[in-house]
């Protein structure tokens, strides 16, 4: 049996693989905020804050390329990607992602705004802001404290995995099926030291006899 098409199947799924390790990586912010102080006499609208926001960047530590994912619900108003954006300023080291209400890194009151600070090299947070748009106020929180749960992590990419051990399956499956056969085409030898016969697997069946 020519097993040269499953072991092309096996290459495959590691090269696919490896070249999937090179693509931008998924990473994933998930944030617990709570102890919003009152603005403008009013008392923040969600407290405590939970979200999650997920981004297509090159590394954990890398800019951000695009949004995939964001849950988060500020004082009735649920947010989308289309309503993020990111900004970078090198002078202070944070990255910070907010909405496009006004500006990235700025925030108007009744508007339904917001942003998040964090530490690019310690991945750590600065500071929490946001404003609704049905109430004045303009809700801000920064550590120690308030943070319940701050964390940024790269999200493992299943089909990498799952090509690389495909492949590796394949290459094994391949090799002990080739030995397999080759264990079983070779001539089975005769008692009393007669002559070799085929093994039953290379056996040929005989046609029907010729008419002479």
């Amino acid at each position: 049996m020519n097993m040269d098409w499953r072991i092309s199947v096996g290459l495959a799924g590691l090269v696919i693989s490896v070249a999937c390790t090179g693509e931008a990586v998924t990473v994933r912010m998930d944030f617990n905020i709570s102890g919003l102080p009152v603005s403008n006499f009013n008392p923040s609208l969600t407290d405590p804050v939970i979200g999650s926001i997920t981004w297509e960047a090159a590394s954990l530590g890398g800019a951000v390329e695009s949004f995939d994912s964001i849950s988060l619900t500020l004082g009735g108003h649920t947010y989308s990607t289309t309503e993020i954006g990111y900004q970078y300023p090198p002078a202070v080291g944070h990255y910070i992602i907010g909405g496009l209400s006004y500006r990235i890194d700025a925030i108007w009151s009744r508007t339904d705004d917001f942003l998040i600070d964090w530490n690019y090299g310690s991945l750590s947070p600065v500071a929490f802001t946001y404003a609704c748009a049905d109430v004045a106020g303009i809700w801000s929180v920064q550590p120690p404290g308030h943070f319940n749960n701050f964390s940024i992590s790269v999200i493992p990419e299943p089909p990498a995995t799952v090509l690389t051990a495909l492949g590796l399956l394949g290459l094994a499956y391949a090799c002990k099926q080739r030995r397999w056969d080759r264990s079983h085409s070779q001539p089975t030898a005769a008692p009393n030291g007669g002559p070799a016969k085929p093994s039953e697997n290379s056996r040929v069946r005989e046609g029907p006899p010729s008419v002479s």
